[in-house]
């Protein structure tokens, strides 16, 4: 009788355990929600706002948070603890085939490749560009009718010739800036004629729209992988202002991206970014686009810094017609399926990286800081180049 009791008792606590579990469960499979934020404001780098259901999902948060602070990540463990699942067709094939497919650099990929990997992006101006050579490679994202802000960036901070005291001090470590635009009828004669006097833009034909940088951000990398050497990659845009003495302290002093010159990913990175819900957001996603919660860590599109070898590591899995429209999550997404070995992804420390939308914007440079968004003339421009050379 006794034991017919106990039977019944351990029956009624199993049944009573999993309608808890179903309770506490979501739609989506996914046991951890991050809390959605806006691209433009979110700079912290902690996993405070995690909301956990399960014991073992906390123990694995604690440990990205403890790797977080000792800026030490590595995205196999993210996807581990993220359980991460992609719905698009062609990434869930490549994130299947992905332990057996070293990419090739700078070679063609395969032939059943093509079709994805082939570029649909042209230039217009091939024949005023030269291949280059330099430490750092800055592309810089401009309107095609934008004039104004690419000469005050010629005349600042683009000009390594405002800097020789600090080039010097890094053993003249060159560096490069072009800048890349869309298309508009009535000002491509224009842009042309600009293009032939300075040979620092990449006018493609995509028409001019904020959706398509993330393609245009694609053919930056692919053209620089085979035009130009360099050991960095800088994409930024023309309202952002650069601290070219910080930069070379990032790559030459910071010590732990001294550690992953080859691998390194750094930039105001986002670690727990999300899908925004809301239709009348600029950054609006449905989710037949993206069905999950999370982002793969992500830096914002003011500054997206890579390794020449992150670059080259993920260029053969870019997607030219289906292209995900938000560029910065889209090179974190390619930097989480490559794999690149000893990915060193970079947190993001104080003032390095500031987006300041107040008046003041000119007065608010720090020791730290590496780039300013936004900066929308050149009286301010040239105000924050001279705070950061003293």
């Amino acid at each position: 009788m006794l034991r017919g009791q106990s039977s019944i008792l351990i029956i009624i606590l199993v049944l009573g355990l999993i309608v808890l579990l179903s309770v506490f469960s979501y739609k989506d499979g996914s046991h951890i929600k991050f809390k959605i934020q806006s691209p433009i404001n979110t700079q912290s780098n902690d996993l405070n706002d995690v909301k956990i259901i399960h014991e073992e999902e906390l123990r694995h948060v604690q440990e990205l948070r403890e790797m977080v602070g000792k800026n030490s990540l590595s995205l196999d463990q993210i996807a581990k603890s993220l359980n991460i699942s992609f719905s698009n067709k062609v990434r869930q094939e490549k994130i299947g085939t992905i332990d057996n497919q070293i990419p090739k650099l700078n070679t063609p990929m395969p032939s059943h490749q093509s079709q994805i990997n082939e570029p649909n992006v042209k230039l217009l101006n091939e024949e005023d560009l030269k291949p280059s050579s330099s430490q750092i490679f800055f592309l810089v994202f401009s309107h095609i009718g934008n004039v104004e802000r690419r000469t005050t960036i010629r005349r600042t901070w683009g000009n390594p010739d405002n800097f020789p005291k600090q080039r010097a001090m890094f053993k003249n470590a060159t560096y490069k800036v072009l800048f890349i635009t869309g298309f508009v009828a009535d000002k491509i004669k224009k842009a042309k004629e600009e293009s032939k006097k300075h040979g620092d833009m990449l006018i493609t034909n995509r028409t001019e729209n904020y959706f398509d940088i993330s393609r245009r951000t694609q053919f930056g990398i692919h053209w620089a992988i085979r035009n130009c050497k360099f050991d960095y990659f800088f994409k930024t845009d023309d309202d952002v202002f650069v601290s070219i003495p910080n930069t070379y302290k990032l790559f030459y002093q910071d010590a732990f991206a001294v550690e992953h010159k080859t691998s390194l990913y750094a930039g105001l990175m986002h670690m727990r970014g999300g899908p925004i819900r809301d239709k009348k957001s600029k950054w609006y996603v449905d989710k037949k686009l993206w069905g999950q919660t999370i982002y793969a860590p992500f830096a914002t599109g003011m500054a997206i810094i890579l390794s020449r070898n992150v670059a080259e590591r993920i260029e053969p899995y870019f997607e030219w017609k289906n292209v995900f429209p938000l560029e910065d999550v889209n090179i974190g997404y390619y930097v989480f399926v490559a794999k690149v070995p000893n990915i060193g992804v970079r947190p993001s420390k104080g003032a390095e990286f500031v987006l300041d939308y107040t008046m003041a914007v000119c007065n608010h440079y720090r020791r730290e800081t590496i780039t300013m968004h936004p900066v929308k003339n050149e009286a301010c421009m040239r105000k924050l180049m001279e705070a950061s050379l003293r």
